[in-house]
């Protein structure tokens, strides 16, 4: 009997592109030396990092809008009050919203300065360059907890 070998990568190689969120933090330029391999396995493989700092990066810039510290209170008769639950909501949808622009014409206008200097790198790279650049921002999410304790609707 014949067994079926699937091709499957090295379970230390799953998670690389999640780990190196962290990473480019202290290390940024071995993630962005790592980002020069632009086959599409490795462009695959940075996808759902990358949406991931998106997401959160866009939901720490709503949040940290002086919009959202007013979003609780009822001192505001044009304003109506978002409940505890739709707060996430909009951070999420608005966040997405404005990090997906900034991620799309943002790349193409790194596309644009990397090409003066004439650079090899294409819209894909400068995409996936300008995304791990808003790794500080997506982390930043961690501190609206804080703020929240520290300031409460004073913030």
């Amino acid at each position: 009997m014949e067994t079926e070998t699937i091709d499957v990568a090295a379970p230390e190689d799953r998670g690389l592109w999640f780990r190196r969120i962290l990473t480019v933090l202290w290390r940024p330029v071995e993630v962005f030396e790592a980002l020069r391999d632009d086959s599409d396995e490795a462009a695959e493989e940075r996808q759902e990092p990358i949406l991931l700092i998106i997401l959160l990066s866009g939901m720490a810039w709503v949040l940290a809008t002086s919009f959202a510290g007013t979003l609780l209170d009822n001192t505001h008769p044009d304003q109506l009050p978002l409940s505890g639950i739709l707060i996430p909501a909009w951070a999420f949808l608005g966040g997405f919203a404005i990090q997906n622009i900034v991620y799309w014409a943002g790349g193409g206008l790194l596309l644009f300065g990397l090409k003066a200097t004439d650079s090899t790198a294409d819209y894909r790279q400068a995409r996936h360059v300008l995304g791990y650049a808003m790794a500080p921002l997506a982390v930043s999410i961690l501190l609206v907890p804080l703020r929240l304790a520290c300031f409460g609707s004073e913030i």
